[in-house]
């Protein structure tokens, strides 16, 4: 009986792998034995003879019934990887994008109340506009846990920002926000001035009330817009550029019909 060839060795071994299965590897003495299960060998010494052919040219990744094969000489072991469908891999990306969010807010309730202020401090050296930015040394705050400078391009101005940033569970009341506009009041006499707050849980209905009617702006900030901001600044978040490309199946097809 003449021996098949690799790529009709490798197709047959794929061919009998569990299609739930999507990245695993497969021992030297398994190999054999899945070998000796198919009628391509005739026994077990003549699958080893067979996977001792396929060892060398496995060093290298081969291609074959939608997997990836290669051989780890020092581990001894086959690998294997799926090769899903280009549409499988849009969706998977779209499902990581749609997930992120989620995961980042979980991330940010995990943070130290310190650890929330520095957050908001790398935050905001990223935003545009904003420089000299500097979180205030903890439990030395004064009722300011950040401040920073914000340079407004259209008015030719520079403002000076003084902000909150509130790690809490509950909601922030109206006495944070009297505290801060005091803070502005005091520092709005030498420069003009804007309050932020960042609160995980939001503001109390008295106390948005209180940051929407105060004489100098405040802006608010709960979980979702600080996620925004992770996303469109880069804090936190890793971006990695996919380039995936397939076979145009309708251009083959309009070939094959010329």
């Amino acid at each position: 009986m003449a021996r098949a060839s690799d790529e009709d060795i490798l197709n047959a071994l794929c061919s009998v792998l569990d299609p739930a299965e999507f990245s695993f590897t497969v021992g030297h003495d398994e190999i054999i034995d899945r070998l000796c299960k198919l009628v391509l060998v005739g026994s077990p010494i003549e699958a080893e003879l067979v996977v001792e052919h396929l060892e060398p040219g496995l060093r290298e990744t081969m291609y074959t019934s939608g997997w990836a094969v290669r051989y780890n000489a020092i581990t001894d072991r086959f690998h294997f990887d799926r090769l899903p469908p280009f549409d499988y891999l849009q969706r998977v990306v779209e499902h990581h994008a749609r997930a992120l969010p989620r995961q980042l807010g979980r991330r940010l309730e995990l943070l130290s109340p310190r650890q929330f202020e520095l957050l908001i401090g790398t935050v905001l050296n990223r935003l545009p506009g904003h420089s000299r930015v500097r979180v205030s040394k903890a439990s030395r705050d004064g009722g300011v846990d950040f401040e920073a400078l914000f340079h407004d391009l259209d008015a030719n101005r520079v403002i000076a920002v003084v902000g909150q940033a509130k790690h809490w569970k509950t909601k922030v009341g109206s006495g944070e926000i009297h505290k801060l506009i005091g803070t502005m009041a005091v520092r709005g006499r030498r420069a003009e001035t804007r309050g932020m707050v960042v609160s995980l849980a939001g503001l109390t209905a008295p106390a948005e009330r209180l940051a929407r009617n105060s004489p100098m702006p405040i802006t608010v900030h709960n979980r979702d817009d600080l996620v925004a901001m992770l996303l469109s600044t880069g804090v936190g978040v890793r971006r990695k550029a996919l380039t995936l490309e397939s076979e145009d199946d309708a251009f083959w097809s309009e070939l094959v019909d010329l």
